[in-house]
């Protein structure tokens, strides 16, 4: 699989996350995992896509061994990070990207599709879900704003 098209070509590379919000339909916004994230989503040519946040300040293991953290420490640490990678497929008339997720932290996304609305201006990248989710228990929608970290 291969990017091909306008949208699709202007995808591929790294983006770092700017700013994820999750807007009710009255209006009234929050930002999920807070105002402090760092993270990447990058685009592959071949068809591959990676996305990685965290929230600043994660608190490190105390015994700094991964595999003899508590689990408390486990949790702590899964709360405050957000990962999956798959493929992607961009349908140019409809400006949506499909993200086919075979790997994530949150287990029900595995096999799942993603879908994203694209609005690009600029440096920035939008992507929008066009439907409603779940987040603290009421439907919003997400919107995950990127810049650009490498040349276009």
């Amino acid at each position: 699989m291969s990017a091909s098209g306008y949208l699709a070509s202007t995808l591929i590379g790294t983006w770092r996350i700017h700013d994820y919000l999750a807007v009710r339909p009255d209006g009234d916004t929050l930002r999920p995992m807070g105002s402090q994230l760092q993270g990447y989503i990058m685009y592959a040519a071949d068809g591959h896509v990676s996305v990685n946040l965290q929230v600043d300040g994660r608190v490190p293991y105390a015994s700094g061994d991964f595999t003899s953290a508590t689990v408390e420490e486990r949790a702590a640490a899964a709360a405050g990070y957000f990962a999956y990678a798959g493929t992607y497929q961009v349908d140019e008339a409809l400006r949506m990207v499909t993200h086919k997720v075979l790997f994530s932290l949150v287990p029900n996304w595995v096999n799942s599709e993603q879908k994203r609305l694209i609005i690009l201006e600029g440096s920035r990248l939008e992507l929008c879900a066009p439907e409603t989710s779940l987040v603290k228990g009421e439907p919003r929608i997400l919107r995950i704003i990127w810049e650009r970290t490498d040349p276009a």
